[in-house]
């Protein structure tokens, strides 16, 4: 039961982050460049935490959250190739806690693959879509 909770609580408390940052007026460079990925692996950290569970399944878990909300709410891909698409980029993030063995390394190393995702590839389909 404490799966399907993070499961659930993960991407709706990463959804609400996200509205608030929206509505901060913050540059979209820094709400997705840095804000979002530390309070998304933030949260899914804190997740962990709270109910006892494994970090690297609660990312893999928000990433099938992710997935799923964006392959039925953002139309600007295929449905399924995002859904998958969610599922491996935030397993990947979650390897941070497999790599070091501990979780206040591994929550260094997950925020560091995020924010290198978001300003590398996000940036980048943001700036391709754009022209």
């Amino acid at each position: 039961m404490k799966w399907v909770l993070a499961a659930v609580a993960g991407p709706v408390i990463a959804y609400i982050w996200n509205r608030i940052l929206r509505r901060t007026g913050l540059k979209e460079r820094v709400r997705t460049g840095f804000l979002t990925p530390l309070g998304e692996e933030c949260i899914k950290y804190c997740i962990a935490w709270l109910l006892h569970l494994d970090p690297f399944g609660v990312s893999a878990l928000f990433g099938l959250g992710e997935g799923l909300y964006e392959a039925l709410f953002i139309n600007t891909r295929p449905g399924i190739v995002i859904f998958f698409a969610g599922i491996a980029i935030h397993t990947g993030f979650g390897a941070g806690y497999l790599i070091t063995g501990r979780n206040g390394l591994g929550l260094s190393v997950a925020v560091m693959f995020h924010l290198i995702w978001n300003n590398v590839i996000v940036s980048g389909i943001s700036e391709y879509n754009k022209s």
